[in-house]
């Protein structure tokens, strides 16, 4: 079953990559990414870090700057205590 899915899976991201350069030989408006998937250096890592890493960059981590300053703003209430170390 999964060797189906696979299958069908691989078709249709080749159906939706001929698709795109056929759309966009004319005029490059939309560049497609050279290399789908993830970074070599994080996959020996625990996902954990990689997650954090992948939030990091995509500005979606919070942090504890920005906990620090919303629990002094009184945004997040009385039960986040934020402490420096």
């Amino acid at each position: 079953m999964a060797y189906l899915k696979r299958q069908a899976t691989e078709a249709k991201s080749r159906g939706a990559k001929e698709w795109i350069e056929e759309r966009t030989k004319q005029r490059r408006s939309y560049i497609p990414p050279r290399k789908p998937g993830f970074r070599k250096e994080l996959k020996n890592e625990r996902k954990a870090v990689a997650s954090r890493y992948h939030q990091l960059l995509t500005r979606h981590a919070l942090i504890a700057p920005f906990l620090k300053k919303q629990a002094e703003e009184n945004r997040l209430g009385p039960m986040l205590v934020v402490r420096d170390r």
